[in-house]
C-alpha cells in the first residue's frame, strides 16, 4: 500500500488562493515552466508559500 503523501494534495496558492498541487520535488510543474530570475526573486520576497501556475504566468507578464 503506498504511504500518504500530503506533498501531493491540493495547496492554496500564496497569492490567489486557488487550488493547485506543489510536490516540491524535481517533477513538480514549475520545473518545467521557464521562470525569469527576478519573478523568482520577487515570489520569494513577497510570499511565504508556492504560487499556482496562472499566478506564475501573470507574474511573468507584468514584472519587468
Amino acid at each position: 500500500m503506498m504511504e500518504h503523501n500530503p506533498k501531493y494534495e491540493p495547496h492554496a496558492c500564496a497569492r490567489c488562493d486557488s487550488l493547485h498541487t506543489c510536490t516540491g520535488t524535481y517533477h513538480c510543474w514549475c520545473n518545467r515552466v521557464e521562470i525569469p530570475e527576478n519573478v523568482r526573486d520577487y515570489v520569494m520576497a513577497c510570499f511565504d508559500g508556492c504560487l499556482c501556475p496562472d499566478c506564475i504566468e501573470e507574474l511573468k507578464r507584468t514584472i519587468i
